[in-house]
C-alpha cells in the first residue's frame, strides 16, 4: 500500500506540475527546505531551527506544525509531494518519527536536494532510540550544526 501512495503521490505531483500549477515564487538567494516531523509545538522543531539559521535566506514548509498531529498516523498529500520534490533541502526526524519523509524523499527526485537526517546528525541508532531528538537539548546544537552546513552547500 505504502508504494501505492508512493506511486499515487508522484504521479499527482507530474500531473500538477504539468498543468501549471501554482507555485511559491523563486527567489534568488533562498533555500527552499521542507521540515518533516518533529516537536509537538505550535511549530515544527526542526523547521524552526532551520529558520533562525536561515532566517530571510530560507523559505521553509514544515509538513508537521500542529501539536494534534500524529506523525505516525499522518498520511502525505500532494502539496507535501510538490514541497519535498522542489526542495533545495530536506530534514527529517529519522528513528521512525517521520517515516513518511522517506517516502516523499523516494516519490520525488531532486539532484540537488540535501537531506539532514536528525537520527544521523546524532548518531542515533539501536533498537531501543528514542526519537523525540529535540527533548535532548544538550544535542540539538549538534543538528543546528548540520542544518548550517547543509545551508552553506
Amino acid at each position: 500500500m505504502a508504494r501505492r501512495l508512493a506511486a499515487g503521490l508522484l504521479a499527482a505531483t507530474a500531473v500538477l506540475a504539468g498543468c501549471g500549477t501554482p507555485r511559491a515564487p523563486v527567489t534568488p538567494g533562498v533555500v527552499k527546505v521542507v521540515a518533516g516531523g518533529g516537536g509537538r509545538e505550535r511549530e515544527n522543531f526542526w523547521g524552526n531551527i532551520a529558520v533562525q539559521i536561515g532566517g530571510p535566506h530560507v523559505q521553509v514548509t514544515s509538513i508537521l506544525s500542529s501539536p494534534a498531529a500524529d506523525p505516525h498516523l499522518y498520511e502525505s498529500d500532494v502539496a507535501s509531494a510538490l514541497a519535498v520534490a522542489e526542495a533545495q533541502l530536506v530534514i527529517a526526524n529519522g528513528a521512525g518519527y517521520d517515516a513518511f519523509m522517506s517516502q516523499l524523499l523516494g516519490a520525488t527526485r531532486n539532484a540537488g536536494r540535501v537531506v539532514v537526517s536528525v537520527q544521523a546528525a546524532l548518531g542515533a541508532y539501536g533498537p531501543d532510540v528514542n526519537p523525540h531528538f529535540w527533548y535532548d537539548i544538550p544535542r540539538v546544537p549538534r543538528v543546528a550544526a548540520a542544518i548550517e552546513a547543509a545551508l552553506a552547500r
